[in-house]
């Protein structure tokens, strides 16, 4: 009698266990699954080296869509007539950006831009959300301009 017991209790642990680790991996598939299957906003900046031209480029690069995007530079980005990139209302807030689109926009010339900026290290902050707004996600992203500096020969 002592031994069924015994028998009984050990398919008991063995099935709690086998229950825990299947609740774990279940578990973690389903919080890949969320990561792969949401919205994933990059920024950053494209050169154009023939002719010398600078772009600041928004991209949904997830599989869903991202809305309510905010942009934040630091330091800010000063392109044009001394304009501020924090300010600049196509790139600073985004309604909505469909997976796999951008928003891209020139700058100007590359190195005239360059002689405008004050430091060459440069933060790019994201915040958006998922369809639900209660989803929401934050990206940095940190860029330097010194190496493209070099590549266009300016100081």
């Amino acid at each position: 009698m002592n031994n069924i017991q015994i028998s009984d209790w050990s398919m008991l642990l063995i099935t709690g266990i086998y229950v825990f680790i299947t609740y774990r991996i279940l578990r973690a598939a389903n919080l890949n699954t969320k990561e792969t299957l949401r919205p994933r906003v990059y920024g950053d900046f494209n050169f154009d080296f023939q002719n010398q031209t600078m772009y600041v480029q928004i991209k949904n690069f997830g599989k869903k869509a991202a809305y309510n995007i905010q942009t934040k530079f630091d330091p800010d980005f000063i392109y044009g007539n001394d304009e501020s990139l924090n300010a600049a209302p196509y790139i600073k807030s985004l309604p909505f950006l469909a997976p796999g689109n951008e928003r891209k926009s020139i700058l100007g010339k590359a190195p005239e831009l360059f002689k405008k900026q004050k430091n060459d290290n440069i933060k790019i902050s994201i915040e958006y959300t998922g369809k639900d707004p209660k989803e929401k996600f934050s990206e940095n992203y940190n860029f330097s301009l010194d190496s493209f500096r070099i590549r266009f020969k300016t100081n």
